[in-house]
């Protein structure tokens, strides 16, 4: 956010730009890690050709929905590595208690909560 200004009495003309705030791009290195917060969900039992909620066992799509928030979440799909990025139905909270759930019913290691500080 800020303001930009182009001053035209010099030559060439040179271009102002005020910052009141910046927020840094693609830090975060891969899908869903521009800096904001999501939920990678890592599912290696699923059919990589199917698509995006249809892959939710009832329990896990329960547990999405039971925590509706602003933080995507992306399901890394079977040896493919193939990757999806849910609907914002399906979209979540990150608070520990989902995430201590989610750890529960597909283990701890196929849950990664990318900048949980933004939520």
């Amino acid at each position: 956010e800020g303001r930009a200004g182009r001053d035209s009495g010099d030559a060439p003309p040179e271009i102002k730009v005020i910052a009141e705030s910046v927020v840094a791009l693609g830090t975060g290195g891969g899908v869903g890690g521009g800096g904001e917060p999501a939920l990678h969900l890592r599912l290696a039992d699923v059919d990589p050709a199917a698509a995006s909620a249809d892959v939710l066992a009832p329990e896990l799509r329960r547990l999405l929905q039971a925590h509706p928030g602003k933080c995507p979440v992306f399901l890394h799909l079977g040896q493919t590595g193939r990757v999806i990025r849910l609907k914002p139905a399906f979209w979540v909270d990150g608070r520990e208690t989902l995430l201590d759930k989610l750890s529960e019913t597909i283990g701890a290691d196929n849950v990664r909560h990318t900048n949980p500080h933004r939520i």
